[in-house]
C-alpha cells in the first residue's frame, strides 16, 4: 500500500486502474484531482472503519483483477463487495495438546505395547480440559513402562 491520505488514494487509484483525470489542461487537471479528492475525503469520514487505506488497497487490487477502470470516488462503492469476495477465514492453528495426543496415538499404533488399544481409545476420546489429563496419564504411565 502506497498511500495514507486522499489524494495519494486518487494517484493510486488513477495509477493501478488506469483512471484518467478529465481534464483539457493542466489547470484543470489540477482542479479536478483536487475535486475528487474532496469527494473522497467526504466519503471516508461517512465511515472510518469501512473505509480505511488497507480495504481500499484490496478494492483496488480487486476492481485491477476484474479489469475494471472506475473514479477514486466509485471504488468507495466496491469496497464492501470486495471485502466480501477477498476474505479468507484464518485457519485455525492445532492446539500443543492436540498436537501431542496425535503424535501420542501414532506412536501407540506404531509401538503396540500391550495396553495400545486403550489408550488410543482414551486419548482419542478425552475432550477439553480432560484431554491435558488423559495425556499426562499416558506419558506417566509410558515413562514407567517404556
Amino acid at each position: 500500500m502506497a498511500f495514507t491520505t486522499a489524494y495519494g488514494f486518487v494517484e493510486f487509484v488513477e495509477q493501478e486502474l488506469g483512471w484518467v483525470v478529465p481534464s483539457e489542461t493542466p489547470e484543470r487537471r489540477r482542479t479536478a484531482l483536487i475535486a475528487e479528492t474532496s469527494k473522497v475525503k467526504r466519503r471516508i469520514a461517512s465511515d472510518p472503519a469501512l473505509y480505511q487505506w488497507a480495504n481500499l488497497a484490496t478494492t483496488v487490487i480487486w476492481l485491477k483483477g476484474k479489469r475494471q477502470t472506475v473514479s477514486p470516488w466509485a471504488v468507495l462503492g466496491h469496497v464492501q463487495a470486495a471485502l466480501k469476495a477477498t476474505y479468507r477465514p484464518a485457519i485455525p492453528r492445532p492446539s500443543d495438546i492436540a498436537e501431542a495426543i496425535a503424535e501420542a496415538v501414532r506412536q501407540e499404533q506404531e509401538q503396540r505395547v500391550e495396553g495400545w488399544q486403550g489408550w488410543v481409545r482414551k486419548l482419542t476420546r478425552a475432550q477439553g480440559a480432560g484431554r491435558e489429563d488423559v495425556y499426562e496419564q499416558w506419558r506417566q504411565a509410558r515413562d514407567e513402562n517404556p
